[in-house]
Formats: structure tokens, C-alpha cells, sequence
């Protein structure tokens, strides 16, 4: 059986040129249009924000962005915000009317702990609870209720492609 790459490294002199500052930006574009490509391919989803801020530093704000950059259909759910980047807010979650696919959480277990019956009324298909917001006696209520709870962060499963 004939072995192909197992020579070792220190038998092979690299003869390739040096890369450029031009064929990196090359590379930096063809990465962006394979990055594009593919998030024409994924699913769009409607993504629930709970807890969504107008803060940059606040990861709420990242998740937002983010998944508007993936083309998901957001809903930025605060009581306290009316716009978000020109995007009409939600007070609650009892003001949504379509299907939510997915829910991620930003908020505190105290204030999460008291929107267990508005999550298993709205019942989206998976809900993720995101570092911080981790909440083991609403998780298991939700996961009884039939819907599909896991503890991610947002961002990585978007930077990731398993969101």
C-alpha cells in the first residue's frame, strides 16, 4: 500500500514565495465571498432576542448584529427600548404573533425565572440560554413543556455554522 504525506517535515524545504500584502488581501476577499456563499445557503430562522440592548459592549448587542449579518429575521424582545438600530422593538414576548424558531436569552435567571409561561406559550423550537443567563429549574420546565434547550452562546454557534 503506498503511503502519500508522511515524509518529514524537516526533510522539505518549503520553495514557495513569500505571501504578498496583496495576495493576502486576496485570500481576506475570497474568504468573505466563500463566507457569503455559504450564509446564502443556511436556513434563515426568526430569532428572539430576549433581552436585547442598544449597548455595543453588551453581548445582546453582538447577537444582534450578528445575526442580522447571517440574514436571520430578528425580534429584539426589552420592555425598556422602542427602537434598536431602526429596528421596532418588543416589549414582551406575549406581543409575538408569528412562529420563533429559536430564542436566545440574555437575561438573568431572576428576571427569565418570571417569563416561564410566556417561553412555553410562545413555543419556538429550541431556546438558548446563553453564558450567564443559565437557569436549571426553567430549563427543565421548557424541556417538559417539549421544547429544546441548550446552553451556547450565540455568537459561537454563529461564528461556528451550528447555529
Amino acid at each position: 500500500m503506498k503511503q502519500v504525506g508522511l515524509l518529514k517535515k524537516s526533510k522539505i524545504k518549503d520553495t514557495r514565495p513569500m505571501a504578498t500584502e496583496a495576495s493576502s488581501e486576496q485570500a481576506a476577499e475570497r474568504q468573505r465571498e466563500e463566507d457569503a456563499e455559504f450564509r446564502l445557503f443556511q436556513q434563515p430562522q426568526v430569532v428572539a432576542i430576549l433581552g436585547a440592548s442598544s449597548n455595543p459592549d453588551r453581548y445582546a448587542y453582538k447577537a444582534f448584529q450578528m445575526l442580522k449579518e447571517f440574514g436571520h429575521s430578528i425580534i429584539a424582545v426589552n420592555p425598556k427600548l422602542i427602537l434598536l438600530d431602526g429596528i421596532q422593538t418588543t416589549p414582551s414576548l406575549k406581543d409575538i404573533k408569528e412562529h420563533v424558531q429559536t430564542v436566545t436569552v440574555y437575561v438573568s435567571a431572576s428576571i427569565s425565572t418570571g417569563l416561564k409561561e410566556d417561553l412555553i406559550n410562545l413555543q419556538p423550537d429550541r431556546i438558548i440560554f446563553n453564558p450567564g443567563s443559565e437557569n436549571a429549574p426553567l430549563q427543565l420546565d421548557l424541556k417538559n413543556a417539549g421544547i429544546e434547550v441548550i446552553e451556547a452562546c450565540t455568537l459561537v454557534l454563529l461564528k461556528t455554522e451550528q447555529f
